[in-house]
């Protein structure tokens, strides 16, 4: 046993030796390869530090080399300079220059070869009269460097050469700053290149010195020219003296093969660097508010331009035009200053353009929204160097209206809240911002863009010129003039007073001027019988032709593509396009000539693939260029009889005939804007709706004028398909969301009119009712009722701090007053909802109160609208908020106060433009001033106006721009209707925006604005201070109630009812309706909607104001009245007359006038 124990230790101590020397041998093995990997390491630095010593030493050799040649380089400058030079000390120079040649470096020395060089071409037609740019340069007498095209030892490497000189050229134009030195130096660059280019400026004369021998060299020349045709032939096939002796001296031969090596430059050279070069510095020169370049610069590049795009083959061609498009034609304003008679090559970029629109295209989807913008006015510029409008050429219409859309469809935005949310949904490198041409839209606008956005309009007004909108709409003119039966004219209507497509400017003008009662220059008689609505006769059947039909129809999706586009100049492009002499009643006409059937069927039928039918254009354009004419012409011009007006009472019958069926159509048959939760749209979509838009705005514009004037028959605005169609229950189903569509609902906000006034009021009561249950029923059974502590003392600053503080909703729960004195405590009294009416009635009447500053007074009628001064309150927006929510809470309560809003506010509430209209009522000196300038005789421009509004804030004058730039802009006799149209739409839409979007969100938190729009301004009006009609007084006796122990029988109230019936004027029973109601006029839909209802008790002498007793109740049953020296009282926060019962009908009648002249009365409870 023992010894198995020692056995066992033994081995066990081998073991552990054993391991020991493994693990020794390990860490051996571990220790030099370690030691080899250090040796291995520290020999690759020692390597490494090697190479880059000799790198280092191989560069600072090259340092100092390259440093040495430029010396010499420096030295030999410097001496060509001072004395003449050959051809080869030339080549070589330039040799020594490439060899070393760094951009940032030698860009001086480059300048001084270059202008030694061209100093040696002294051709005369090589247009270097603009010898000032090379003044810096000695003038001596140098070979000419070009001519060594004519050496046979030097010309391949003189070919390579000339091209690097180009490469190099390119990379110094892309480093040029904007100084006169580098300016110069790019003028000497674009010099020598056109002149490398141009085989004609170059001086093709032998060195001195240079031995030339003609036979050989015109050999090597056509060798050269074969191989570079990559003909692989040998020279000797040509070695013939005989072809040579011809060859030799046939100038025209030597001519081509020195154009041929000219053109092996054009050929050989990067396009794509030469005019990203070009982009860079005329990027640099052009993007400005003073655009910086020569005229001789553009001059020479205008050369380039010219060779580079008409010279090489049809597949470099192709090339050079694609590059020359993506670089130069989006320089911005570049074709304003080339010059049309230079600039040849303008027809051939314009026939490429419309041959390879789809390049085009998908060149303007890679850029930002600035460049095409430039790229667009270039092109402009472009139409207008090859007359391409006058040519009518008719692929240049679609095209435009194919590049606007495209470039802009998905930029735009058309608010600055949609703009917000669009960059809530994007990156955070996207940001939204404000152009000077688009309005709002996603994207980076440098600064130096925003500065050169004026010259980018004035290249685009081309378009809307008026001499270029009746150029283009020549057809309109040409077919209506043909239909017109002018045999049933008379002889002074026959005169032909319209301005034709082929008027000049000028001769526009003397037509127009000639005109000193109407600023119309065709009577509307002889469009008149042409336009109507009825079947025309067989015989009588005139329709347009079809070609012109398309070509109108591509002209106005142009115009349209402009004006929705280019937000900032919208109403200047609709003003150029509405004045243009007699071109929207044409317009009509023209669509309403259109066949098979005419009649504007062509926009009624429901079946065809309507979305694409081109004329849609025509009608959207004809209603927006009519709602503009619309805003500017007065209502008298238009119900004037005697034909003298654009548009007579009977068009705008017919067209809002034909709008009234064609909207319902298109909405109820065809589902247009109709689909619920649809946030995405085609373009075809996007398209119809506003089309339905402008269709909709038009038509509000002409009911409103009906409702001014009543030129109308009745149940013109009604239609018959309309009356079968329950749009009532249906809307009601639909906002209740008992039915998935949405039809009724889109219809109703469009057409309002097909239902009438008191269906829409009943409506709108039923949808109040149902939102308020709808939100009640979402909050918790058991709930505190709000309190609001209000000082009487301070009514209006109380209920804004308590209301403010409730939140948007607050105004929607049940909400107690308690009026407190000077110390806080509560006032005696019941409320029984009638505090709150109180309240809402005083803080009413002391917020409109135009003493506090809010609001003023028109001149006329004392109506109400914001003041432009209402800024003296710190918080003025927030107060007219909270007066828009006190107003909406009176709406859902069915009550009714005198609140006489003026309704061009009204308007502005409802989201409504107001027009030229409704500016007297505002402003009548205004209006006076602005009708004297649309109908002055004279020149306007004689009136020294501008299109800028001043006025005076605080003591401060500002000068606020109608357009961009117009501080700038005069107004003259073309452009008088846009000023007169914006000065209007500044002073009733815009002055006071921001006060009526306050007011009109407060409203909205109460009524919903599209429930609003169901009424027009005076409707609303009706809505908040009841109905504008004589007080129906058996409606009044049918919805009275009786307390304190009156009853319908008793004596008093049969006295008191006969009284108000017989013995009171039409005035003083509205003084007595608004001694009890704090409102003169009676509710809209009669006293049963009266909130509370009216009531009538009984006060006899001793009772307290406070309480009824039974005691009191049975003898006031009873009592038949006696001598009582109290006047009749009246509670306005119940709608309650507490009449004494008196001991005569006498004493009533007199207590009643005497208690309802003084107001006597307005008691609590």
């Amino acid at each position: 046993m023992s010894q198995h124990k020692q056995d066992k230790s033994i081995f066990s101590v081998l073991s552990d030796r054993r391991a020991e020397t493994v693990e020794a041998a390990r860490r051996a093995r571990q220790e030099r390869h370690l030691s080899r990997e250090r040796a291995d390491q520290l020999e690759r630095k020692r390597n490494a530090t090697i190479v880059i010593q000799c790198a280092i030493r191989q560069y600072l050799s090259r340092q100092r080399l390259r440093a040495a040649q430029r010396s010499h380089i420096d030295i030999a400058l410097s001496q060509i300079k001072s004395k003449s030079s050959s051809a080869i000390q030339l080549y070589d120079l330039a040799r020594r220059i490439l060899s070393v040649f760094d951009e940032t470096v030698d860009s001086q020395r480059l300048h001084d070869l270059i202008a030694i060089i061209l100093r040696g071409e002294l051709v005369p037609k090589s247009s270097l009269s603009d010898q000032s740019t090379l003044a810096s340069t000695p003038v001596t007498s140098h070979d000419s460097y070009f001519s060594l095209v004519l050496n046979r030892d030097v010309v391949k490497s003189w070919v390579q050469q000339v091209l690097g000189l180009i490469r190099a050229t390119v990379c110094v134009l892309r480093i040029l700053r904007d100084s006169n030195q580098d300016h110069a130096r790019a003028h000497i660059f674009f010099t020598f290149i056109v002149t490398s280019l141009d085989c004609q400026r170059w001086r093709l004369l032998p060195s001195v010195g240079m031995e030339f021998e003609k036979t050989t060299d015109i050999a090597f020349c056509i060798s050269f020219i074969l191989r570079n045709m990559f003909l692989q032939l040998n020279i000797e096939i040509l070695s013939h003296f005989d072809i040579l002796r011809i060859i030799l001296f046939l100038d025209a031969t030597k001519q081509s093969i020195i154009r041929f090596i000219a053109a092996s430059f054009a050929n050989g050279m990067n396009k794509q660097a030469y005019f990203n070069a070009i982009q860079a510095y005329l990027d640099m020169c052009l993007a400005r508010s003073n655009p910086q370049i020569k005229d001789h610069t553009i001059f020479v590049l205008t050369g380039t331009f010219n060779l580079l795009l008409l010279s090489g083959k049809d597949s470099d061609k192709n090339t050079t035009m694609q590059v020359f498009c993506e670089t130069v034609m989006t320089c911005p304003t570049l074709f304003n200053c080339l010059r049309k008679n230079l600039f040849t090559a303008a027809e051939a970029v314009i026939l490429w353009i419309t041959q390879n629109h789809v390049n085009i295209m998908q060149l303007l989807q890679r850029v930002d929204c600035n460049h095409r913008l430039f790229f667009l006015g270039n092109f402009c510029s472009l139409i207008k160097m090859t007359n391409a409008f006058e040519a009518q050429n008719n692929d240049v219409y679609p095209l435009l209206a194919e590049f606007i859309i495209a470039c802009f469809a998905n930029e735009t935005q058309t608010t600055k809240q949609g703009a917000y949310d669009s960059q809530s949904r994007r990156h955070q490198d996207e940001t939204s911002i404000e152009h000077p041409l688009l309005g709002w839209y996603r994207g980076y606008t440098p600064r130096k863009y925003l500065d050169v956005m004026p010259h980018i309009i004035q290249q685009l007004r081309l378009l809307w010129l008026p001499y270029t909108v009746n150029l283009l709409f020549r057809d309109v003119w040409q077919q209506t003039d043909m239909l017109v039966d002018t045999s049933t004219l008379q002889p002074t209507e026959r005169r032909d007073t319209r301005s034709s497509a082929s008027d000049t400017t000028d001769q526009i003008k003397r037509k127009n001027g000639s005109q000193k009662a109407s600023w119309w220059s065709l009577p509307t008689q002889k469009l008149r019988h042409m336009f109507r609505l009825s079947m025309m006769s067989a015989s009588s059947q005139k329709f347009v032709d079809a070609e012109a039909s398309i070509r109108v129809a591509e002209i106005c999706k142009v115009f349209k593509a402009l004006y929705r586009t280019m937000r900032t100049v919208r109403q200047e492009i609709l003003g150029s396009l509405t004045f243009s002499t007699d071109l929207v009643p044409r317009l009509w006409t023209f669509l309403h000539l259109i066949g098979p059937k005419g009649n504007m069927q062509i926009f009624l039928v429901s079946s065809g693939d309507f979305d694409k039918e081109p004329l849609l254009d025509c009608l959207h354009v004809c209603c927006d260029t009519t709602y503009v004419l619309l805003t500017i012409v007065e209502d008298d011009e238009i119900l004037d009889q005697h034909g003298n007006s654009p548009l007579s009472a009977e068009h705008l019958k017919l067209i809002s005939s034909f709008l009234n069926k064609f909207i319902l159509n298109m909405i109820w048959h065809r589902g247009y804007a109709c689909e619920k939760g649809v946030t995405k749209y085609t373009q075809t979509t996007i398209k119809t709706n506003t089309l339905v838009q402008s269709c909709i705005r038009l038509l509000q514009l002409i009911r409103a004028l009906d409702g001014r004037h009543n030129f109308t028959s009745p149940g013109h605005w009604q239609l018959r398909e309309a009356k079968t169609l329950d749009l009532a229950s249906r809307y009601y189903e639909e906002a209740t969301g008992t039915s998935s569509n949405n039809r009724a609902t889109t219809l109703l906000s469009a057409l309002p009119h097909l239902l009438s006034f008191h269906d829409r009021v009943k409506l709108l009561r039923k949808l109040l009712q149902y939102r308020e249950q709808h939100y009640l029923s979402g909050l918790p059974q058991y709930r505190s009722e709000s309190v609001m502590k209000i000082r009487r003392s301070a009514i209006l600053t109380d209920g804004f701090r308590e209301v403010m503080t409730m939140g948007p909703d607050g105004l929607r729960e049940s909400v107690r007053v308690v009026f407190v004195d000077e110390h806080g405590l509560p006032e005696a009294g019941i409320d029984e909802r009638g505090l709150f009416k109180e309240f809402l009635e005083e803080t009413l009447q002391e917020g409109f109160n135009p003493e506090f500053g809010l609001f003023r007074t028109t001149s006329e009628g004392n109506m109400l609208y914001p003041s432009s001064s209402s800024n003296v309150h710190e918080n003025h927006l927030a107060l007219f908020e909270f007066l828009g929510r006190m107003v909406g809470r009176m709406l859902c309560d069915g009550m009714v106060v005198d609140l006489p809003l003026a309704p061009f506010f009204g308007a502005n509430v409802l989201g409504i433009n107001n027009t030229l209209h409704d500016l007297p009522l505002l402003d009548a000196e205004l209006a006076r001033s602005l009708y004297f300038v649309k109908t002055y005789d004279g020149d306007v421009e004689e009136l020294c106006l501008t299109f800028a509004v001043d006025e005076e804030v605080f003591g401060h004058h500002i000068t606020v721009p109608l357009l961009p730039g117009g501080t700038a802009v005069s107004v003259t006799n073309s452009n008088r209707f846009l000023y007169v149209y914006l000065l209007a739409d500044y002073r009733l839409n815009k002055q006071l925006s921001k006060q009526a979007a306050a007011f009109s969100r407060g409203l909205q938190h109460m009524v919903p604005r599209q429930w609003l729009r169901f009424f027009s301004p005076d409707e609303v009006q009706r809505l908040v201070s009841g109905d504008n009609a004589p007080v129906n007084i058996e409606d009044l006796k049918q919805n009275t109630q009786y307390v304190g122990g009156y009853t319908a029988g008793h004596r008093t109230v049969r006295w008191f009812w006969e009284i108000i019936q017989n013995d009171l004027s039409t005035s003083e029973q509205q003084q007595l309706l608004r001694f009890v109601t704090s409102c003169s006029r009676p509710p809209v839909l009669g006293f049963g909607t009266l909130n509370p209802k009216f009531t009538i008790r009984c006060m006899s002498d001793g009772e307290s104001e406070n309480e009824i007793s039974a005691r009191n109740f049975v003898s006031n049953l009873f009592f038949r009245g006696k001598s009582s020296d109290r006047l009749p009282t009246a509670s306005t926060c119940f709608n309650m007359l507490k009449l004494p019962p008196y001991q005569s009908k006498r004493v009533l009648r007199e207590k009643l006038r005497l208690a309802i002249s003084h107001n006597s009365g307005f008691h609590l409870i």
